[in-house]
């Protein structure tokens, strides 16, 4: 007679998806494993995250909190690029001297960045690599 297996499904209190979320607002919605493994939320609390929808996975290493009341993704581009800026429209649209939203966020990184880092699905971005003297060429300091 063949045997039978069960998983178990566990299911998130509201307890728990509360203090989740207050941990992920702690970091600005978006986390990476270390960042989780140091707030003591193991392999299983994440797998349990992904499985309930609560959070998505953005890349490798990197996790975003999906109901994050009302974070832009501006703040999401921010944590996975810091040495990255906002480029050609994306950068008027972000400074309000264009109605028109971007349909991809528009970066300019160092040239001598590796393109791997770049290869994401969400949000979607297209990075120009400019030379490290003209990177910051004008830049300015924006609202997040």
């Amino acid at each position: 007679m063949p045997t039978r297996f069960t998983t178990e499904v566990t299911m998130l209190t509201q307890n728990d998806k509360r203090t989740f979320g207050e941990t992920f607002s702690r970091y600005g919605y978006v986390m990476t494993t270390a960042q989780l493994t140091a707030e003591k939320l193991l392999y299983r609390d994440i797998q349990h995250m992904l499985d309930e929808g609560l959070i998505e996975r953005v890349r490798w290493g990197y996790y975003h909190w999906i109901n994050d009341h009302g974070a832009s993704e501006a703040i999401l581009i921010n944590r996975l690029f810091p040495d990255a800026v906002l480029y050609m429209e994306t950068a008027l649209f972000y400074y309000g001297y264009s109605r028109r939203t971007p349909t991809q966020w528009n970066i300019a990184i160092d040239i001598n960045v590796s393109r791997q880092r770049f290869k994401i699905d969400y949000p979607a971005i297209r990075a120009y690599r400019v030379k490290p003297e003209l990177l910051l060429l004008g830049e300015t300091k924006g609202q997040n």
